[in-house]
């Protein structure tokens, strides 16, 4: 009878997923067939005629490119002179408005010798460069990170550089403007920059991941951000990519770390502590991880997860059939177990 039980409850709950699960559909009318590297994708609405344009990051090969949507599916190649006479090729691009005066800017990030780092402001002429902003580093720049970390109501950055090269932090003096502010922490060849409130507190905190070093992370208070501290006492990460989200529900954000040469980490957030969730699943992705993003694809009120990597795209979902096996184990066995992440996409 307990197995009969266990039978009808999964396979209740297999139904309940499908019948709550959204569907995706390849659409059949593209942006581009342009092969390309690209490395980024930002859907934003550039010229604010209401519809969502398209901009891509190349690489360091290719220059990067705008599509603006005509509508009904059709996009554009803009000739944007200001991406243009840059030639720009981007690794990465942060849409943000830096002036507070309603419209996104953008700022893209370059890697390679003598290659420099962009802030695009947006204005009636649409987007130009701040020739004057200290944001336009010539670095080994992988990413860069916006928040208001000391909630002066303006974005602050930090920038993520690898080849050995200096993290750079910049505060917004609210007049389009930056300063540099030194930071703790360089030389890990970082390759992202994440900011999140992890302690509840009501400010942004940040950690950097790196490729040749553990996780740099940085803790906001009353004196800004502290020194680069040992968030996980046991472990050592390196990483290439970092994403948050509230994976159990309790109130606060767990971290997913995407390792391009090690096992995946997922780390449930316990009050600031932080601790590996053991047979996640996420583990077992034995691809080049690079980043990753949480949603709720299925809107059953809680966080799935898809991961980009060098080479596959996967993505995990946390299902009611998953869900509720482990609810029975826990009943049965009499110890606790975390819910295990289902391979949904190859």
């Amino acid at each position: 009878m307990m197995r009969k039980n266990l039978l009808l409850a999964s396979l209740y709950s297999f139904m309940a997923f499908y019948l709550h699960a959204q569907h995706f559909d390849k659409v059949a009318t593209v942006a581009t067939n342009n092969e390309r590297s690209s490395r980024t994708a930002g859907l934003i609405d550039i010229n604010q005629d209401g519809l969502v344009d398209i901009f891509f990051t190349n690489g360091d090969q290719t220059a990067s490119e705008i599509y603006l949507n005509q509508g009904e599916g059709v996009f554009q190649l803009s000739s944007d002179r200001a991406i243009n006479s840059t030639g720009l090729r981007a690794v990465g691009a942060n849409w943000i408005d830096v002036e507070n005066d309603g419209d996104l800017d953008m700022y893209v990030t370059t890697w390679g010798t003598g290659t420099k780092n962009y802030l695009f402001l947006n204005g009636p002429d649409g987007l130009e460069i701040d020739q004057s902003s200290i944001l336009n580093i010539t670095n080994f720049s992988e990413a860069a990170g916006w928040a208001d970390y000391n909630s002066d109501g303006y974005l602050d950055a930090i920038v993520a550089n690898s080849n050995s090269g200096v993290n750079l932090f910049f505060t917004n003096n609210g007049d389009g403007t930056f300063r540099s502010i030194s930071i703790n922490g360089s030389g890990g060849d970082s390759r992202c920059a994440s900011w999140a409130d992890w302690d509840n507190d009501g400010d942004q905190d940040l950690i950097v991941t790196n490729e040749a070093h553990d996780v740099y992370a940085y803790l906001n208070g009353p004196d800004g951000l502290s020194a680069s501290l040992d968030l996980f006492p046991d472990k050592t990460y390196t990483a290439f990519g970092a994403s948050w989200g509230d994976m159990d529900n309790d109130g606060d954000l767990d971290l997913f770390l995407a390792r391009f040469s090690a096992p995946n980490v997922l780390l449930e957030n316990d009050n600031g502590v932080f601790t590996e969730v053991p047979s996640s699943g996420l583990s077992e992705n034995n691809h080049p991880a690079i980043g990753s993003s949480w949603g709720d694809i299925d809107n059953d009120g809680d966080l799935d997860l898809i991961v980009t990597n060098g080479f596959v795209l996967r993505m995990y979902q946390l299902s009611f059939l998953l869900i509720t096996e482990t609810r029975l184990l826990q009943r049965l066995n009499q110890r606790s177990s975390y819910p295990r992440w289902d391979h949904i996409m190859a």
